[in-house]
């Protein structure tokens, strides 16, 4: 009996030794299905927040600017593949995971588009220097949202623009937010404009607000 248990232990062990595998070292993403490709703007709202929950604000609501969180808009993006492909095991007798963990789809960013240009026009007078229907992008600022739900570094569009000259699109989700609100009315309406290196251009009407001080 005690031989058998033993030969029963062994083999229980090789099994774990042979199903453990964890996100780091169990493969990678194929290069063909780890990107997305860049189809349009799908999305772009005004939001606020409410107990750190994003709340979408509908055409013609009234919010302060203290409470207003900004423009959330979201790429419209194909996904080639979304999932880990298994590799090579980590030998190990205390395992931490028995199976590789899946990568968000479209985590390798896009495949060959960057983006060589945005403008931001304000569709009502917002101020002395920015009458309606010229640019603003000096009073916005960008931040990227990533895959995996984090944000990053606030910048000026202009940052945001020189940056991506050396890369490709890595983000789906961006928070634009203006710098303060509009000074000559309190009605808050923009559209976004989007170019990428393929040629391609996109636009996005955002529905119109009044944004108060």
């Amino acid at each position: 009996m005690l031989k058998s248990i033993s030969f029963s232990v062994f083999f229980i062990s090789i099994a774990l030794l042979l199903t453990n595998c964890n996100g780091d070292d169990c493969g990678n993403l194929s290069s063909q299905n780890q990107f997305f490709d860049i189809n349009g703007i799908d999305d772009a709202y005004n939001f606020k927040y409410i107990n750190s929950e994003i709340i979408e604000l509908e055409e013609g609501n009234l919010v302060n600017f203290d409470e207003y969180g900004g423009i959330r808009f979201l790429l419209n993006v194909e996904y080639v593949a979304e999932v880990f492909e298994q590799k090579s095991m980590n030998w190990s007798f205390f395992p931490t995971a028995y199976a590789c963990t899946p990568l968000p789809a479209g985590a390798g960013g896009a495949k060959t588009e960057s983006i060589v240009a945005m403008e931001i026009t304000t569709i009502f007078p917002f101020d002395s220097l920015h009458a309606a229907n010229t640019l603003i992008n000096d009073k916005f600022t960008i931040q990227p949202i990533t895959t995996f739900g984090s944000s990053e570094g606030i910048q000026s569009i202009a940052e945001f623009l020189i940056e991506q000259e050396s890369e490709k699109v890595q983000q789906e989700v961006y928070f634009l937010r203006p710098m303060n609100a509009p000074v000559l009315t309190d009605d808050f309406q923009v559209k976004i404009k989007m170019e990428l290196s393929n040629g391609e251009i996109y636009e996005s009407l955002v529905d119109p607000i009044k944004l108060i001080l």
